[in-house]
């Protein structure tokens, strides 16, 4: 009976000898998980975008979702979302960077069917959402682009399809400029 519980312990030993626990850094090769680019770049990047195409200028850009004053004026790490607002608390427009572990979804919620468009080698989805009840305009434009693990969101009311290709454009220079490299 002692020989058969020796073995045993020996055959789990082996066995176990061969895991390891799981590790936040990643392996070589994988992408890097964390941005160390600042939040406060994140929130300028698209500035020129709305005031060129948009006719948005003097808009504040605030992250949203942060639970200090350090964590806004810190790095990006793993994704933030900014919000834009021109003279009321609601914003206008929003864009997001996080790094997604699998291809995100770019789903259509909206009123019709996502529009593919193809900015140097990257889908950006594009879909019209309705507008919440408590604002008086139409749809809201939805883009979203995954680059290298890095997923990207443009939010904004308004434009024409000039705005949408420049849009498109900027969304994806946005997550290979802010990821990390």
């Amino acid at each position: 009976m002692k020989l058969g519980k020796v073995l045993v312990a020996a055959l789990a030993a082996a066995l176990l000898s061969g895991c390891e626990a799981p590790s936040d850094t990643p392996s070589e090769g994988a992408a890097p998980t964390a941005s160390p680019r600042s939040v406060r770049e994140l929130c300028e990047f698209p500035k020129s975008f709305f005031a060129t195409y948009l006719g948005l200028t003097g808009l504040e850009g605030t992250p949203i979702f942060v639970r200090s004053e350090a964590e806004k004026a810190g790095p990006i790490g793993t994704g933030k979302t900014c919000g834009f607002t021109a003279g009321s608390p609601a914003p206008v427009a929003t864009i997001t960077l996080e790094y997604q572990r699998a291809d995100r979804s770019s789903a259509s919620t909206g009123s019709e069917p996502a529009r593919v468009l193809v900015v140097n080698g990257v889908s950006v989805s594009r879909v019209l959402e309705p507008a919440p009840s408590y604002e008086n305009s139409g749809a809201r434009v939805r883009m979203s682009a995954t680059v290298d693990g890095w997923y990207g969101e443009l939010s904004y009311k308004g434009g024409d399809e000039r705005a949408l290709q420049a849009g498109a454009a900027m969304l994806v220079d946005m997550i290979r400029t802010l990821k990390p490299a």
